[in-house]
């Protein structure tokens, strides 16, 4: 899917640019149909935290149809969209990523934790506080992710400095189930009671024994 989207980029790079006049010209340049062509970016449409959390090498993520992903472009409230993104990962018969066998390959070694990650975030905060940086997208392109990507890291920093203190640690020190995507849910709650709140409800709920019966539930606390 990353390919699909990767392409569609270029597709819509290429149009921006003027290196063709229309998705008509671009299809008949790449051989291919002009639905085709509008097919991969309609994708384009999809909200920055769905695009990021299907373009990321790490995501173990469950795999989601083009199709499908296709038709949530389609609808137009980016919450409405994020929620249903939401919603069709934790349902049953969603098939899950296929684990990779062997070494990964050279810099997408996965690293335990997240002090990694709330160092990145803090680097590319001050590349954007300086000036170095105008944008997501322009700090992307530097570290060849997406600019989606790069404002799913940088928003972890929104964290209350007391939920930051329990997860900015090494990875022994971690509590046990909580994710990336979790922290991320929890760093967009407005105040701080929220977040403390919201925080004490997924380690609540990553204490509780994995019962068979409730197999949604495990999955959409992550």
């Amino acid at each position: 899917m990353r390919g699909h989207i990767a392409r569609a980029r270029d597709y819509q790079q290429r149009i921006d640019r003027g290196e063709v006049e229309s998705a008509s010209e671009l299809a008949r340049v790449e051989g291919i149909t002009r639905a085709r062509v509008c097919q991969l970016l309609r994708l384009l449409r999809l909200a920055p935290e769905v695009l990021a959390d299907v373009e990321a090498p790490e995501s173990e993520a469950p795999m989601v149809k083009e199709s499908v992903l296709r038709k949530l472009a389609g609808i137009e409230d980016e919450a409405e969209q994020v929620e249903t993104y939401r919603r069709l990962l934790a349902e049953e018969g969603v098939p899950r990523r296929p684990a990779r066998h062997g070494a990964r390959p050279e810099g997408r070694v996965r690293r335990r934790g997240f002090q990694h990650v709330f160092a990145q975030a803090r680097r590319y905060a001050s590349m954007l506080e300086s000036g170095e940086a105008r944008s997501y997208a322009a700090i992307g392109r530097q570290d060849g992710i997406s600019g989606a990507r790069v404002g799913q890291i940088v928003l972890l920093l929104h964290l209350d400095p007391d939920i930051l203190a329990q997860v900015d640690v090494p990875p022994d020190d971690l509590p046990r189930g909580v994710t990336e995507r979790t922290l991320r849910a929890v760093a967009r709650l407005k105040t701080r009671e929220e977040q403390l709140a919201g925080f004490a409800a997924v380690l609540d709920q990553t204490a509780r024994p994995p019962y068979p019966s409730e197999p949604c539930l495990i999955r959409e606390s992550r």
